[in-house]
């Protein structure tokens, strides 16, 4: 998971005519590297919930609708488990 990238966390967006400038943030991200974290597959979805600010409701583990599963979360917002075709093969 990329939480930041490589080099300053922050950029001047310097004057609005500053072509040169402008020039410049454009390739400091073009050339942009993601600092990446090892992240276990259980903790994807709490770490994606928290960047997103929303919480993860289904969590699916292959491409079958068997294979969706609601989370906690998604049972208690917004009752998942009442919803068809969720964690079922129809």
């Amino acid at each position: 998971m990329a939480r930041r990238y490589a080099g300053p966390d922050r950029y001047l967006l310097g004057d609005y005519r500053d072509l040169a400038h402008q020039e410049r943030l454009t390739a400091t991200a073009r050339d942009a590297r993601p600092v990446l974290e090892v992240v276990g597959p259980d903790e994807i979805p709490a770490e994606l919930a928290a960047a997103a600010g929303v919480p993860v409701a289904v969590v699916a583990r292959g491409p079958g609708r068997g294979d969706r599963e609601p989370t906690s979360a998604g049972e208690r917002l917004i009752g998942m488990t009442a919803l068809t075709g969720v964690g079922t093969d129809l």
